[in-house]
């Protein structure tokens, strides 16, 4: 059974802590799966995310978390707040706490009070607003504000804001890119997507490669320009003139092999020997990285797709045919300079969070300084009392000494 300095109460927004819509929650068994069911924290039956009845205040909560046999806290959304949580669900590594890179734009970019998860491999983003559009869940990514409740740990993420923001025109930004598939993409391609990659757009009506990735490089390196894409998935750029055509023509191939689907192409890319750090830099002034607009140039010069349900497949195309021999792309001058300007105001936003953060451990600090203070003012004033009842009980006793003699 946790105690409650299992959650970090002091770092809950207030503007959380002042609603009556809290429940505790526990582990329990459903269908053979591990599911957290929330539970009245006034009564300790089982509560309902559309119930207030079943609902307490964050008090309430806190001390059934003390007194029974409970894993956890967590807040309900109801049409009547002005709330929206954010799920990221599968994005952070527990052991050494880095983050998927999908998962650290949403926060960076949503810029609001976020936590981790009591797993420690997701996080929760609150914002003011609500969802903007009727899906709440695609892949690894949730949102919601109402008839749901959400854990919470207030296990803060140092580099956001304490407070609650209001981004709608983020919000709906994200929830259009991650949230709105299109209608032919599976369930399975959508945690891909989710899971290794943010690029923006998606594959072209072609029909689906049906190939495994050991299957579909087998094939491309018996090609009849196999050679060449087995030099480059090697990480080989000779015959180049940059690392960057390299890079081009590699990804030409995967666009062929995949039937130009983006998620898959960069997935691949990234288990290749050309695979560095530029491929996740941002490098034009829409916050697309190197990678994004590599495999979406690719895309758009290739214009056939391998298809395994022909009786005779096509022939891959040269590396003529595929990438023009031109200098490495670069971003124009204006690009480059509205580029450095939104990595500028990121950083800025960034450091003046942990500026706030650093302000606020600092109040609570000089709080408890104060608190200890007057504890010790009072305990002080106690024992001069005390010491003032020894003397007279002292004074006291002498003198019925002498009324004896």
């Amino acid at each position: 059974m946790p105690d409650d300095s299992s959650i970090r109460f002091k770092s809950i927004p207030d503007a959380l802590q002042s609603n009556d819509q809290w429940v505790c929650w526990e582990i329990v068994l459903r269908d053979g799966k591990p599911t957290k069911q929330p539970i009245n924290p006034i009564t300790g039956t089982v509560a309902s995310s559309t119930d207030p009845d079943t609902w307490g205040s964050l008090e309430d909560a806190r001390s059934h978390l003390q007194a029974a046999d409970v894993d956890g806290i967590g807040f309900v959304f109801t049409d009547e707040d002005p709330f929206v949580g954010i799920d990221l669900d599968k994005c952070r590594d527990s052991d050494d706490g880095s983050i998927a890179p999908w998962a650290s734009r949403i926060i960076t970019q949503l810029n609001s009070y976020t936590e981790r998860s009591p797993s420690g491999t997701g996080f929760h983003i609150l914002l003011k607003g609500s969802v903007p559009g009727d899906r709440k869940r695609r892949g690894n990514v949730e949102m919601y504000d109402s008839a749901r409740y959400f854990t919470v740990t207030g296990d803060h993420v140092t580099s956001t804001p304490r407070s609650i923001g209001q981004r709608p025109k983020t919000l709906s930004d994200l929830h259009q890119e991650f949230l709105e598939p299109a209608d032919d993409k599976s369930e399975d391609t959508l945690d891909n997507q989710n899971s290794h990659t943010n690029t923006r757009s998606t594959s072209p009506s072609t029909e689906s490669v049906e190939l495994d990735d050991q299957q579909l490089l087998e094939k491309a390196r018996s090609a009849a320009n196999g050679d060449d894409f087995a030099a480059l998935w090697r990480g080989s750029t000779a015959g180049y003139d940059s690392h960057s055509e390299a890079d081009m023509a590699l990804a030409c191939h995967l666009a062929f092999w995949t039937g130009g689907d983006l998620t898959r192409m960069d997935a691949l890319f990234r288990k290749s020997g050309l695979i560095r750090e530029k491929w996740d830099e941002q490098h034009y002034a829409d916050g697309s990285t190197y990678g994004e607009k590599t495999i979406e140039r690719a895309r758009t010069k290739v214009t056939d797709y391998y298809d395994s349900n022909r009786t005779s497949p096509p022939s891959t195309p040269t590396i003529d045919e595929l990438v023009e021999t031109t200098a490495e792309v670069q971003p124009t001058p204006k690009e480059q300079s509205d580029n450095e300007t939104t990595i500028l105001a990121r950083r800025i936003t960034t450091q003046q969070a942990a500026i706030d953060d650093l302000k606020q451990r600092l109040h609570d600090q000089q709080q408890r300084i104060d608190e200890l203070e007057t504890t010790v003012a009072t305990f002080e004033a106690w024992l001069a009392t005390q010491g003032e009842t020894v003397n007279h009980d002292t004074e006291d006793a002498e003198s019925s000494d002498e009324a004896r003699d």
